[in-house]
């Protein structure tokens, strides 16, 4: 997947952006989602598409980050 189709999701309203939640709200988030995707660069993961496994609700993190890596 890349970070454009993260994007489109946003910009679609079919997600919801935490790119930058406080990471307190990131580590509760974490405890009941799933990651569908992720976008890769040539230095690691730069973006991911989750799921909330409780409500069905998409998230989308569209930049590396410290909430990039507590989410996936």
């Amino acid at each position: 997947m890349t970070k454009k189709e993260i994007k489109g999701y946003i910009t679609n309203g079919a997600a919801v952006d935490i790119t930058n939640i406080p990471l307190k709200k990131a580590y509760e988030l974490a405890t009941h989602t799933t990651t569908i995707d992720t976008s890769r660069g040539v230095y690691g993961i730069t973006g991911a598409l989750l799921k909330d496994t409780r409500t069905g609700d998409l998230y989308a993190i569209t930049s590396r980050n410290s909430i990039l890596f507590a989410m996936v």
